[in-house]
């Protein structure tokens, strides 16, 4: 008989966490500016989170790096895997999110709004990391 042997298993943490959005970090979202992408659109920028209107959202990102490194993945707490690349997507009606792959990274991560009655949501639900091989 056969069997399935989790031979490449991607590891997922939705982390318990939640960050919210101060009017400070809404604001600057609202206003970034944004280009075609394959399927939606995505910020001109690809380091957002180090605009110092972001400040508390990359320190909360880390921190959650830092949680996934040490608890799942067992590194010393000396090691530091850092943000190399940060952007924001965009999908208007009819876009999509399109199959992409991250290229030189140990490890990539979502952050995604709420999916709240309204979409107005002043909570960033979750972060998703998993590692690549």
């Amino acid at each position: 008989m056969s069997s399935i042997i989790p031979l490449f298993p991607s590891a997922v943490m939705v982390c318990s966490a939640k960050h919210t959005l101060s009017a400070g970090e809404e604001a600057y979202i609202r206003k970034v500016e944004y280009g075609d992408n394959s399927g939606n659109l995505k910020s001109s920028s690809d380091r957002i989170l180090e605009q110092p209107e972001l400040a508390a959202m990359q320190a909360f990102v880390q921190k959650q790096i830092k949680s996934y490194t040490q608890s799942l993945l067992k590194l010393d707490s000396s090691i530091d895997l850092y943000i190399t690349q940060s952007w924001l997507n965009k999908a208007e009606k009819d876009q999509y999110h399109p199959l992409h792959n991250h290229p030189n990274s140990v490890l990539s991560g979502v952050l995604s709004r709420a999916a709240a009655s309204s979409l107005r949501s002043d909570s960033i639900d979750s972060i998703r990391c998993f590692l690549w091989s």
